[in-house]
């Protein structure tokens, strides 16, 4: 202190000390004020670190799904008729292709897990299985993306596919519920008409002709989609054939096989407890 600031101090020292503590306080929080600076510039470091690896992750997850998603619209050999015959193709057959597909998708799936990309490429995963008559793999891939993802727009379309691969295993009544569950919990998406749709096939293929042809009725909402042309001439098909299909026997089920009534037969006389075989010689 100066010679001044001594004077002043002996005359009223309470109020030296109250400044000294005021400047000893501003200074305190001047250091607060910059630790919390230095905090917060180290949690928006971290914070946007995160942020762009997670973009990263996204952005390759897209970029594989992508890769294998062209090769699943890419034309093969076996379906093109009437192609350049010296044109190539990087498959021969649709077989092929979506094997390729599978064994891509399932490389990547883990690296694809927590991204927006996992249910698109569960989807076209369950197509593949779908499309080489893998029943049970494409049952399982649809049942899954719906477990995992309830609420994405693809939903509907996995739980329409799921009951085409019960309707192609001629699993009809399990089919007939899945397409169900689809129009019920789905009526303003297009899987809806479709699930009805093939509703219809699943009641032809057990006999029901009456349903097969009602429940075709309950398309005609969709007026500017296809699938209305394609319930009219199915209507008029079962017309056509209703003598055939009401023909077709229930398909029975393996829990409950169906029972064929026993037939009465003749009493017959009484034999000896053990008779004897024929020796063939007679």
């Amino acid at each position: 202190m100066s010679n001044s600031e001594l004077k002043e101090h002996h005359k009223n020292p309470e109020v030296t000390f109250s400044e000294f503590f005021t400047q000893l306080s501003d200074k305190r929080t001047f250091q607060y004020i910059i630790t919390g600076i230095i905090i917060i510039l180290i949690g928006l470091s971290v914070f946007f670190f995160f942020k762009n690896r997670a973009a990263k992750k996204e952005d390759l997850a897209w970029f594989k799904t992508g890769q294998i998603i062209n090769n699943y619209y890419e034309p093969t050999k076996s379906a093109m008729m009437f192609a350049d015959p010296n044109q190539t193709y990087k498959y021969n057959s649709d077989v092929e292709k979506y094997k390729d597909c599978i064994i891509n998708f399932r490389d990547v799936m883990p690296s694809l897990e927590k991204t927006a990309a996992e249910p698109v490429a569960m989807f076209y995963l369950g197509k593949s299985y779908l499309n080489i008559g893998e029943y049970k793999d494409a049952h399982e891939t649809f049942d899954l993306l719906y477990e995992k993802y309830p609420k994405h727009f693809l939903a509907p379309m996995a739980m329409l596919n799921d009951g085409l691969t019960l309707e192609n295993s001629k699993n009809y009544e399990d089919a007939i519920n899945r397409f169900k569950f689809v129009n019920d919990n789905y009526p303003n998406n297009i899987a809806s008409a479709y699930a009805l749709y093939h509703m219809s096939f699943c009641y032809e293929a057990l006999g029901d002709y009456d349903n097969a042809v009602s429940i075709l009725d309950k398309i005609s909402g969709y007026e500017d989609y296809e699938i209305k042309e394609f319930a009219s001439e199915r209507k008029k098909y079962l017309a056509i054939h209703k003598d055939s299909v009401l023909s077709k026997k229930p398909v029975p089920s393996e829990e409950t096989p169906e029972e064929t009534p026993e037939e009465e037969v003749p009493e017959t006389p009484d034999q000896p407890e053990n008779p004897e075989e024929p020796d063939g010689n007679n």
